[in-house]
């Protein structure tokens, strides 16, 4: 019998996998994929800076990941952990540059994160 717990979805236990944690009891605490806001998203232009994304684990499909930024590039884009350059910027108060996450499961579930950075001109 599936069970709408949270108000939502509807789960079926005989889709969930005994060897990871089980969604259908409990999908409220399954945190959605993002960014790690645990850092400090400021750095100086035409520098490094990298990045963490957030997936709840144990994770038992595969899932890919896709960063981008208005401004700026990421050394490897499909990676968990990506490092990001930093544009240089013409603003002597510097700028804001907007990353984006997204992450899609092997179902084909996407989830998506933004987070603006901070660049700081330098002198």
């Amino acid at each position: 019998m599936p069970s709408t717990p949270c108000g939502g979805t509807t789960c079926y236990p005989a889709t969930c996998s005994t060897s990871c944690y089980d969604v259908c009891t409990d999908p409220c605490h399954v945190l959605k994929p993002g960014i790690n806001r645990n850092m400090t998203l400021c750095v100086d232009e035409c520098s490094f800076i990298q990045l963490h994304s957030t997936v709840a684990h144990p994770i038992c499909e595969q899932v890919c990941f896709q960063w981008s930024a208005s401004k700026g590039w990421f050394l490897d884009p499909t990676v968990s952990d990506p490092l990001f350059f930093a544009p240089s910027t013409q603003f002597c108060n510097g700028e804001e540059v907007w990353i984006t996450l997204l992450v899609t499961d092997a179902a084909g579930a996407q989830y998506s994160d933004v987070v603006t950075l901070y660049v700081r001109d330098l002198p």
